[in-house]
C-alpha cells in the first residue's frame, strides 16, 4: 500500500492541530452565516406579510367599498349619461342652457363626493377636480359653439371629455402604484 492510503487508513492516526483548528473556524463562520440569513430571511418575510396586509386592506376596503361606489362609479355613470345627452346643432337654446345647467350641478354633486379621495391622500381631491374642471370646459364650449351657430364636433367633444375623465383618475391609479 502506498504510504498515503495507509495513512488515511488508519483509523488511530490523529488529523493535523493546523488542519483541525481551521476546520472548526470555517465550521463556525459557516454556521453564523447561515444563521444570520435565516434571521434576516424570516424578519424580512415577517415585514413583507405586514406591510401587503395593510395595504391590501386598504386598497380592498378604502378602494372598493368606500371610494368607488361612492365616488367613482357614481361619477362615470353621470358622465356616460351627459355623452348620452349632448345636444346637437338641432337643440334649442332652451335646451342648450339647460343641458348647460344640468352639466353644472352634476359635476358639482360628484365633485363634493371626490372628497372621500381625502381618506387615501389629502392632495388627491384637488388633482381630480382640476381635472374635471377640464371636463365641465369642454362641455361648456360644445354648448356655446351650438349656440353660436359654429360647428362642434360630437367625436372630438366625447374624446376630450373621456380624456379629461381618464386624467382625472390618474393622480389615484399613481398614488396606488407608488405604494
Amino acid at each position: 500500500m502506498a504510504p498515503l492510503l495507509a495513512a488515511t487508513a488508519d483509523p488511530n492516526a490523529k488529523a493535523s492541530p493546523t488542519t483541525e483548528s481551521s476546520g472548526k473556524a470555517v465550521d463556525w463562520w459557516a454556521r453564523a452565516i447561515g444563521g444570520f440569513s435565516l434571521l434576516v430571511s424570516v424578519a424580512f418575510g415577517l415585514w413583507k406579510m405586514r406591510r401587503d396586509r395593510r395595504l391590501s386592506i386598504e386598497d380592498d376596503f378604502w378602494l372598493r367599498k368606500i371610494i368607488a361606489p361612492t365616488s367613482v362609479e357614481p361619477l362615470l355613470k353621470a358622465i356616460v349619461k351627459l355623452l348620452e345627452d349632448l345636444p346637437t346643432s338641432e337643440s334649442s337654446e332652451g335646451e342648450l342652457a339647460a343641458y348647460a345647467i344640468r352639466v353644472t350641478k352634476e359635476l358639482q354633486l360628484h365633485s363634493s363626493s371626490v372628497q372621500t379621495f381625502a381618506l387615501l391622500d389629502p392632495k388627491l381631491p384637488g388633482e381630480v377636480l382640476s381635472h374635471l374642471s377640464n371636463c365641465e370646459d369642454v362641455f361648456a364650449d360644445h354648448c356655446q359653439a351650438l349656440s353660436e351657430k359654429k360647428s362642434s364636433d360630437s367625436s372630438v367633444v366625447r374624446n376630450a371629455v373621456w380624456t379629461s375623465v381618464n386624467n382625472a383618475f390618474l393622480p389615484i391609479r399613481d398614488w396606488q402604484v407608488k405604494r
